[in-house]
């Protein structure tokens, strides 16, 4: 009875002191605010002025600093003063309207659908905007029309504006950029459609190949159709020559081959590197580096590749294929680029802002990320550039 008495007594004692804590605990704590607002975009206050009245030791628990507070929502963090923490809310509001500089007037190709933001030259606003037609054109109209767009930011603030689109009749073919004559070794797939690109003023445009010539299984030269054509009906015609050659024996794989290219890939790049970074890095390392003998394998730009990293021996044809294979690793849009007689190859690469020509053939390295007025300009030091120009997508 008494050691039941005991326990009853400590268990009355704890009981006391836990409440005389909270109590303690309830006194200490700071009258605060469960929500402040702030504008998104402004610079974040001190944690103090979550408090009803000045703390100048409150600080933030939560690494705001990873906040994004460009965007209108409640943010829950948490903050602390005195040692106690208090769970509270960062409200960011958007009172603030777009400001919108639209576009006067553009031209647009008969059946080509424009989005509301085409209209838009640019917008000022801290959080991101949506954009709709209040009154949309019709894309199947010749001539000129008024629309009218709104633009509606985060915090639900509004913009109108009127603007003008003419719609024309299309009368341009889609055009296809990177064709050129195809290699292979016979048993080897044929990579029809490798590094082509199509482009059209309007969505929508497509190409047909015409195989119907080429021979299955058989050495010789055949002649390929590429038809382009667009929503408007406008279609042109493109033809290359596919080189079937005698097969050839390789005792390595092309995807053995592309890992040994990958080991030497992830000593060239870093992954925090932008794709112009990497682009720049492999030109670094692969310029000028070969001992020039002629290539005459021009089918396997993999196997021509791998050559030239082997025996640091080749030709325009060897850098080309090299500087290819890597570019593919670092996911770099790329096209093979070969000048009118067909003495000179090098590359073509769009790392997000625009094709440029890139040369790693002459050890130069103001041949990287070349304009056709460069290309132009550099003749003059002997190298050669002189291309078909239409074959290739415009430069800045």
């Amino acid at each position: 009875m008494k050691s039941v008495l005991r326990v009853v007594k400590y268990l009355l004692i704890i009981t006391v002191f836990v409440v005389a804590i909270g109590f303690f605990l309830a006194k200490m704590r700071v009258p605060y605010n469960d929500i402040m607002v702030i504008e998104a975009g402004d610079e974040l206050f001190s944690a103090a002025y979550f408090f009803k009245s000045p703390q100048g030791d409150a600080a933030y628990v939560t690494d705001v600093d990873k906040l994004d507070i460009r965007h209108v929502g409640d943010y829950p963090i948490t903050i602390s003063l005195n040692g106690l923490r208090y769970h509270v809310k960062l409200r960011v509001k958007d009172s603030v309207s777009p400001v919108v500089k639209p576009q006067e007037h553009i031209e647009s190709c008969y059946g080509n659908i424009i989005s509301p933001k085409e209209f838009v030259e640019s917008v000022d606003d801290v959080t991101d905007c949506v954009y709709e037609y209040v009154i949309s054109p019709d894309f199947f109209k010749l001539g000129n029309q008024r629309v009218r767009v709104l633009v509606r930011d985060e915090g639900g603030n509004e913009v109108v504006f009127e603007s003008e689109v003419e719609i024309i009749e299309d009368k341009s073919a889609p055009v296809l950029y990177g064709l050129h004559d195809i290699y292979v070794h016979l048993g080897d797939p044929i990579m029809y459609s490798d590094e082509i690109i199509i482009h059209d003023e309007q969505a929508g445009a497509t190409y047909d190949i015409d195989k119907s010539e080429v021979i299955d299984n058989k050495v010789g030269d055949y002649p390929v159709y590429y038809k382009t054509r667009d929503v408007s009906g406008n279609e042109k015609t493109y033809s290359v020559t596919l080189h079937v050659l005698e097969p050839v024996v390789s005792q390595m794989s092309d995807d053995e081959i592309l890992e040994v290219f990958r080991v030497e890939y992830e000593k060239i790049v870093t992954p925090d590197m932008t794709k112009k970074e990497k682009a720049k890095a492999i030109f670094d390392h692969l310029s000028g580096t070969l001992e020039y003998i002629p290539v005459t394998d021009k089918a396997s730009y993999i196997k021509n590749a791998y050559t030239g990293l082997t025996t640091k021996k080749g030709d325009c044809v060897t850098y080309y294929s090299m500087y290819r294979i890597w570019l593919n690793m670092a996911g770099i849009e790329n096209m093979k680029v070969v000048t009118k007689n067909e003495s000179h190859t090098f590359n073509m690469i769009n790392c997000g802002d625009g094709w440029y020509f890139v040369d790693t053939f002459y050890g130069d390295n103001d041949l990287f990320m070349m304009t056709k007025e460069d290309l132009k300009k550099y003749m003059s030091r002997g190298y050669e550039f002189l291309i078909d120009e239409d074959n290739y997508p415009d430069t800045d």
